[in-house]
């Protein structure tokens, strides 16, 4: 007999590792974009910060906002 509650589990535990694995990849793709545009640095560190410290709303910001400046 299945047990639903630790199946429910994994299946939580599975899905909270997928996103943080997207989160980890969207951020590295945003801070590689950044380091690779061609604002000056002292636009650069700023836009870092927020995409290492806020993930999904760090890279959303950048990409709707600090891409087009």
């Amino acid at each position: 007999m299945i047990k639903w509650s630790s199946y429910l589990s994994q299946e939580r535990s599975f899905m909270i590792k997928v996103l943080l694995l997207a989160s980890f990849i969207l951020q590295i793709i945003g801070i590689v974009d950044c380091l690779k545009s061609n604002k000056p640095i002292n636009e650069k560190i700023p836009w870092i910060l927020v995409l290492f410290f806020l993930s999904y709303i760090g890279v959303a910001c950048y990409y709707l906002i600090g891409k087009k400046s």
